[in-house]
C-alpha cells in the first residue's frame, strides 16, 4: 500500500470500509465525547487509518461527514469500532477502482444539463415532425399537379395581333413589353366600413381591376406609345396571387376556400395573358414563389416551391401548352435571373428581406448587396433588381441599374391602416427595354376603382373551363389525406419525380 498515492475521499475506498471510516469519525465527533474540532478529528482518523488504508483526509472531508451526520440524526456507532477490525488479504486493495460520487456542484449541473437536453430533444422532435409535414406536403402539391396536367384541356391559340406598321421602322424604337404583377390577394375581402371607405375589395373588384390593368397596358401600346415597335413581353409574376391561410384572421375572412382561389387566379391570368396576346406578338412569363401561397404558416426556406403560386403557374402551363406564342419560366429556386434584350433582371417576391420601423429600404438594399456579390462571385451578375411584397411601387438606382418595386392590386387593407397607419393606392408597374439603354420608360398604373365595381368582361368560375381538373384535384387531395391519416400503409400512395 505504501507503494500507491494515498486516498483522500472516502468514495475511494470500498463500501464496508468506507463505513468503518465513517462511523469511527461520527464516534470521534459525537456531541457525547466532546466533539473535538475537525482538525483534531482528522489527525486521529489519518494515524489511525494511515497503514491498513493510506489513508489521508483533509479537515474538510471530515467537517462535510460530520454536517451530513448531523443532518441525518446518526447514531454514535458501538464501542470498539477502530482501524483494528480492518483486515486485508494478502494482495487485496482496499481502494474502490471506479466508484465515485458526483459532488454537489457537480448534481446541480447533472440536473442542468439533463433539463437541457430533454429540451432540445422536444425540440428536435416537433421540427422533425414539421420536416415530416413539410415533405408530406410536397407529396400532395407534386399529385396535384400532375392530376391537374392530366385532366386539363389547352385552350386553343389567340390569332396573332394585326397591328399597325409603317412603310419604314427606321424611327421605330424597338423593345420589349414589361410587365410587373403581384399581390392579387385574391380571395381576401376588405369592407368598406372598416377602413373609413378608403377602399373595398372582393373578387369582384379584383377582376375588374386586372381588366383595367390590360386596358391600360392595350391604351398605351396601341394609341400613346406608337414611336415604339414592341416584339414581344414579358410578365414577372411576383407571387401573393391568392390571401391564403398564413393568417388566423385571412383564414376566418377569406371569401371561399383556398383550394378554389387557385383555379380562379389561373382563370383571371389566363384571360390577361390571352388578351395581352392582341396587342403582343409574344409573351414570356415568370411565375415566382412568395408568402402568401405557402402551405405552412411558418416560413421556410426549404422547398419554399411547394407554394400555390408555383400551382397557379402550372395549370396555366396547361392550358397554353397549344399556345406557340407563351412561354413559362417555372423554376424552383426562390431567386433567378432572366436575359431580356441582353440585360440581366434578377427577380424574387422579396418577404426575406425585414423592414426596419416600417422602411424596408435599407434591408431591400443591404439584400441586394449580398446576392449581388454572391452572384457575381459565380458569374451571375445581374443589373436590374425586381420584388414585390412591400405594396409599394418604387424605383431607386442601384450599380449598373435599377431597383424596382412593384405595388399591388387590393390596395390597403385593415392592417395597412390600422397597424402600419398607410395604405397605398392599388398600382401595378410597366416599363420598355431597349437593347442598348436597358430600362427606358416607365409607368405605375393606377387601378383604384368604385367600391362597386363589377367586372365588365371576364369571370372567375373557373367551372366551365377547369371543372373536371378541380374535381380531379380535390379527389387527390381527399386519397393523400385519408392515406397519411391511415394507421398503416404498405406503399407510397405517391412517389415523386426523380430530383
Amino acid at each position: 500500500m505504501t507503494d500507491q498515492p494515498p486516498i483522500t475521499r472516502l468514495t475511494e475506498l470500498r463500501p464496508e470500509y468506507r463505513e468503518l471510516v465513517r462511523n469511527t469519525i461520527i464516534k470521534y465527533g459525537s456531541a457525547e465525547s466532546g466533539g473535538p474540532w475537525p482538525a483534531i478529528i482528522c489527525a486521529r482518523i489519518n494515524q489511525e487509518f494511515a497503514a491498513p488504508l493510506n489513508l489521508q483526509l483533509t479537515p474538510n472531508a471530515v467537517r462535510l461527514i460530520l454536517r451530513r451526520a448531523r443532518q441525518k440524526g446518526a447514531q454514535v456507532p458501538a464501542e470498539g469500532t477502530c482501524a483494528a477490525t480492518v483486515t486485508l488479504e494478502p494482495g487485496e486493495e482496499a481502494v474502490v477502482p471506479v466508484v465515485v460520487e458526483p459532488s454537489e456542484k457537480e448534481i446541480v449541473q447533472i440536473v442542468r444539463l439533463e433539463k437541457t437536453a430533454t429540451r432540445l430533444h422536444a425540440n428536435f422532435n416537433i421540427l422533425q415532425r414539421k420536416y415530416a409535414r413539410l415533405l408530406k406536403t410536397a407529396d400532395l402539391t407534386a399529385a396535384i399537379r400532375a392530376t391537374v396536367q392530366e385532366h386539363i384541356e389547352a385552350l386553343p391559340p389567340v390569332p396573332p395581333p394585326k397591328l399597325w406598321t409603317p412603310a419604314s421602322d427606321r424611327h421605330l424604337t424597338h423593345e420589349t413589353w414589361g410587365v410587373m404583377f403581384s399581390d392579387l390577394h385574391w380571395g381576401e375581402q376588405i369592407r368598406a366600413t372598416e377602413v373609413m371607405r378608403l377602399n373595398s375589395y372582393d373578387k369582384d373588384i379584383a377582376t375588374r381591376r386586372v381588366e383595367l390593368f390590360v386596358e391600360v397596358q392595350a391604351d398605351l401600346v396601341l394609341n400613346h406609345l406608337q414611336g415604339y415597335h414592341f416584339e414581344d413581353g414579358f410578365i414577372w409574376s411576383l407571387g401573393d396571387d391568392v390571401s391564403g391561410d398564413i393568417h388566423d384572421e385571412l383564414s376566418l375572412t377569406n371569401i371561399g376556400p383556398t383550394f378554389d382561389h387557385i383555379f380562379e387566379v389561373a382563370l383571371i391570368k389566363t384571360q390577361m395573358i390571352r388578351e395581352m396576346l392582341t396587342f403582343l406578338p409574344r409573351v414570356v412569363v415568370r411565375i415566382t414563389d412568395d408568402n402568401h401561397g405557402r402551405w405552412l404558416k411558418k416560413k421556410t426556406a426549404k422547398r419554399r416551391y411547394v407554394n400555390h403560386s408555383m400551382e397557379i403557374g402550372h395549370i396555366l402551363s396547361g392550358l397554353f401548352r397549344d399556345e406557340p406564342r407563351v412561354e413559362f419560366r417555372i423554376e424552383e429556386s426562390a431567386f433567378t435571373i432572366d436575359d431580356v434584350r441582353g440585360h440581366r433582371f434578377l427577380s424574387m417576391h422579396g418577404d426575406t428581406f425585414r423592414a426596419w420601423n416600417q422602411i424596408p429600404d435599407y434591408g431591400i438594399e443591404r439584400g441586394d448587396m449580398r446576392l449581388s456579390q454572391l452572384l457575381s462571385a459565380h458569374g451571375k451578375a445581374y443589373e436590374y433588381f425586381l420584388l414585390a411584397h412591400f405594396h409599394t411601387s418604387g424605383s431607386r438606382a442601384r450599380a449598373g441599374g435599377r431597383r424596382m418595386m412593384n405595388g399591388c392590386i387590393k390596395g390597403g387593407d385593415e392592417y395597412a391602416m390600422t397597424v402600419l397607419h398607410t395604405g397605398g393606392a392599388p398600382e401595378q408597374t410597366v416599363f420598355g427595354i431597349h437593347p442598348k439603354w436597358g430600362k427606358t420608360f416607365h409607368y405605375d398604373i393606377d387601378l383604384s376603382t368604385p367600391h362597386d365595381a363589377k367586372p365588365k368582361r371576364w369571370t372567375y368560375d373557373f367551372r366551365p373551363t377547369l371543372g373536371i381538373a378541380h374535381e380531379r384535384a380535390v379527389e387527390t387531395t381527399e386519397d393523400w389525406a385519408a392515406y397519411h391519416d391511415a394507421p398503416r400503409a404498405d406503399t407510397p400512395f405517391w412517389k415523386p419525380e426523380a430530383r
